[in-house]
């Protein structure tokens, strides 16, 4: 896994530990659990997004990426959407 796309994970994962810390409601009810699985999977598509762009990168530059690589990518949207209905639902 790239850098920049494990920052914006554990990025994710600080903002919804946070935010329910911060929240009224207490810990292990259903809407903390909303709260903080959203900036994860909001995480999760922003660092699809960053994997698409370097798979992007790659292909201009005419460099075959390896299969994980489309893999990784396809997991972070999935993960993402997943994440998203869960806390959304």
């Amino acid at each position: 896994m790239r850098i920049v796309t494990r920052n914006v994970l554990f990025i994710g994962v600080i903002a919804g530990i946070a935010l329910a810390v911060l929240s009224d409601a207490g810990i292990g009810s259903g809407p903390t659990i909303r709260v903080v699985v959203l900036p994860i999977a909001l995480a999760a598509v922003i660092g699809g997004l960053i994997e698409t762009v370097m798979l992007g990168r790659a292909e201009w530059q005419r460099v075959r990426p390896a299969r994980r690589d489309y893999v990784r990518t396809v997991a972070f949207f999935l993960v993402g959407f997943v994440l998203a209905a869960f806390a959304l639902g």
